[in-house]
């Protein structure tokens, strides 16, 4: 779960990048740099939008800035190129003595909207803002903290984490002593992913002098992200030779680190009890049929898996 507290971030400072000096021009210009994923989890993401400030005067200046940012859709390549947005029809953006910015890079086609389109594949949008100051002669980074939903709506959610990047739009206006510089494109970041099933192990081998045997198996949740994903539910069956031997039932919750990987066995008798006069004949062959089934369910997304394949009998 998130647990920084984003009215801490959101009243952050300007951090000068590394060589980012620039000379003297008695110009200040803000570009949208790149969003940064601070928290995630299935719930919500915190994100910092992340503004690059050039500040060409002799004199550092305080600098605020405001942010909306929309999930408007899955990430076809890559992010756009860093441009402010030109204002909408009719308006205007402040300067020292009233005159319009002169704004570079998109232009009328950023407010008309671009490729991606500006509109929330969940109806929403979600704000933030962030403050500090733009030290001179340099480019420095203004961090814009924003807490962004992900959405409520079941089918949307699965749908948006089996996309490997989603596309988000960001409108919002940099201010620097009396000017102000509206900035809008898009940008891509990662969703949380649901974790992969995988088998990890099938076995079976004689017992009793060749009078019974065993499966062994072992399945595997491998969860890439980086946060710990919670299981709401997760069961599976074995069957051998159309003889189901381990039944999924209702299935049971479950917490897998970030990073790692859970792992879950386990094994079946392969006995009288269970094939009768099949028994004998099933022993003699050299491979048996088994087949694995099973789901998860995380915040209401279910997930079915289903591995099958012959194993060869190790003989004791």
């Amino acid at each position: 779960m998130l647990t920084r507290s984003a009215a801490l971030l959101a009243l952050s400072f300007l951090a000068a990048c590394p060589g980012a000096q620039v000379r003297e021009s008695g110009e200040v210009t803000a570009a949208l740099r790149r969003i940064d994923v601070v928290e995630a989890d299935f719930d919500k993401m915190r994100l910092e939008v992340v503004v690059a400030v050039e500040n060409g005067t002799g004199a550092d200046a305080d600098v605020s800035a405001d942010a909306t940012v929309a999930i408007v859709g899955e990430a076809k390549g890559s992010d756009a190129d860093d441009a402010p947005a030109a204002p909408a029809e009719g308006e205007s953006a402040e300067g020292s003595e009233g005159e319009q910015d002169k704004l570079e890079g998109e232009g009328a086609e950023a407010a008309a909207g671009e490729e991606g389109g500006s509109t929330p594949i969940d109806g929403q949008r979600h704000a933030g803002s962030g403050r500090g100051r733009a030290a001179a002669f340099n480019t420095s980074e203004l961090p814009i903290v924003i807490e962004l939903p992900l959405p409520s709506d079941t089918a949307l959610l699965e749908q948006l984490v089996e996309w490997p990047k989603m596309l988000l739009h960001v409108e919002g206006t940099v201010r620097v002593g009396l000017k102000t510089v509206r900035l809008g494109g898009h940008r891509d970041v990662a969703p949380p992913h649901l974790p992969a099933v995988v088998l990890k192990e099938s076995q079976v081998a004689s017992e009793n002098e060749g009078q019974a045997g065993a499966g062994f198996f072992k399945v595997a949740l491998d969860n890439k992200n980086p946060f710990d994903v919670t299981i709401d539910r997760f069961a599976w069956s074995i069957t051998i030779k159309d003889k189901e031997l381990k039944a999924a039932g209702e299935g049971e919750a479950d917490k897998v680190p970030g990073s790692s990987v859970a792992e879950y066995e386990a094994t079946v008798d392969i006995n009288e009890k269970a094939f009768g006069k099949e028994l004998k004949a099933l022993l003699r062959s050299p491979t048996v049929p088994y087949v694995i089934e099973g789901y998860y369910e995380v915040r209401g997304i279910k997930k079915t898996f289903r591995f099958a394949g012959d194993m060869k009998f190790a003989r004791r």
